[in-house]
C-alpha cells in the first residue's frame, strides 16, 4: 500500500482510537479451536508444557478467516450505556492477518474505514480513511495503553499475542463456571502496561475462557476479558467460536460488551478488500465474500457443546 505517514489532527486521532480497536477486536478477541485430525478441537493432555498450551491457545485465536458485524455496548459507572457498530472482515494473506473495518454507527463516524495489517517484528500497520478528507492516512505511534472513547479496552489488549512475549511462571487447575480449566500465569517480557496476565483455558478444547490483567501493586486483577458462558459460542469447521465477550474494569466499575453478529467463518473473501482502494471507496464487507463449504450466519445460534 503506497500511503505516506502524516501527522494526525485531534479528530483523526480520536477516530482511530475508536475504530482501530473495533477492527482489532474482529481478529484479536474471537477465539477458536484449531481442528485436530478427527475434525474436533484438541484437549489439553494430562502431561503438558505450559508454553505449548499457551502457544496453541494463541494460535487458536487466529486460525480462521471471518466476517462479522461487531457491536460494542459501553456501560459506564452511572448505569448509562452507548452503542458502537462496525462491519469487519479478517483474512490471512501471505502469513499475516489483515483486517478491514467500516464504521456504521453512530452517524458522526459512518463511512470512516480502517485497515490493520499484522506485523511480526514491529507494530501493526494502521491505515485510516476519513470521508470528509477523501484520503487514506497512515497512523503511527499509537499508544498501546490508551483507552478509546471511554472503553475498557487498550490497544495492547487487541494485539496479536505470541508465547515468546511472555515468561510463564505458574500453572494451576481451576473450575471456571463448572468447566475444568487450566490457569497459566505469565509476565510480559517486553514493555507492557501489565505486570502479570492470567490466562484461563478450557482443558477440553483450548478455548480461552478469561484473561485477567494485573498491575504491579496488586495481587487482584484490575481488568478481565471473559467469555460469559459456553452458551455464547458456536461450533463450525472444528472451531469453537465466542459470539459474546465481556470486558470489565474492576477498578473503575465499567464494562464493555462485544457482540459478534452475522458471523461467517471461512468465507472466500477477496484480497482486494484489504487495500487502499477499498478504503477510499468505502467498500462494504458484504459483497466482498462468497460462501464456501458450510459457511453460515451464526448470529442467531448458540452453543452445540
Amino acid at each position: 500500500m503506497n500511503v505516506g505517514a502524516r501527522s494526525l489532527a485531534p479528530d483523526t486521532a480520536r477516530r482511530i482510537r475508536w475504530l482501530g480497536p473495533i477492527v482489532a477486536l474482529g481478529f484479536a478477541l474471537v477465539a477458536a479451536g484449531r481442528p485436530s485430525a478427527d475434525g474436533l478441537v484438541d484437549a489439553i493432555p494430562p502431561e503438558y508444557d505450559p508454553d505449548q498450551v499457551l502457544e496453541k491457545t494463541f494460535d487458536n485465536l487466529y486460525d480462521y478467516d471471518m466476517t462479522t458485524t461487531l457491536t460494542l455496548v459501553l456501560h459506564n459507572g452511572r448505569g448509562e450505556e452507548s452503542i458502537r457498530r462496525a462491519e469487519v472482515a479478517r483474512k490471512r494473506i501471505d502469513g499475516r492477518l489483515h483486517a478491514y473495518g467500516r464504521f456504521l454507527d453512530p452517524p458522526w463516524m459512518r463511512g470512516t474505514s480502517v485497515l490493520v495489517i499484522d506485523n511480526l517484528e514491529r507494530s501493526d500497520d494502521h491505515f485510516l480513511f476519513l470521508p470528509e478528507h477523501r484520503r487514506v492516512r497512515r497512523v503511527t505511534n499509537v499508544q498501546r495503553t490508551d483507552s478509546f472513547l471511554g472503553s475498557d479496552l487498550w490497544y495492547e489488549d487487541l494485539e496479536r499475542r505470541h508465547v515468546e512475549d511472555y515468561r510463564t511462571f505458574a500453572t494451576r487447575a481451576a473450575d471456571f463456571a463448572g468447566e475444568p480449566a487450566l490457569v497459566i500465569s505469565a509476565e510480559p517480557i517486553a514493555h507492557s502496561g501489565y505486570a502479570r496476565v492470567d490466562f484461563t483455558i478450557a482443558r477440553r478444547d483450548h478455548l480461552l475462557l478469561q484473561t485477567a490483567f494485573f498491575k504491579a501493586d496488586s495481587d487482584d486483577p484490575f481488568k478481565t476479558i471473559t467469555l460469559p458462558s459456553r452458551d455464547d459460542t458456536v461450533f463450525e469447521d472444528g472451531h469453537r467460536i465466542p459470539i459474546r465477550l465481556s470486558v470489565e474494569n474492576l477498578r473503575r466499575g465499567t464494562r464493555t460488551e462485544a457482540r459478534f453478529e452475522k458471523l461467517r467463518v471461512n468465507p472466500e473473501i477477496s484480497d482486494s478488500l484489504f487495500t487502499s482502494a477499498a478504503l477510499e471507496s468505502q467498500r462494504a464487507v458484504r459483497g466482498s465474500w462468497r460462501r464456501r463449504g458450510r459457511c453460515r450466519d451464526f448470529s442467531s445460534r448458540r452453543s452445540e457443546a
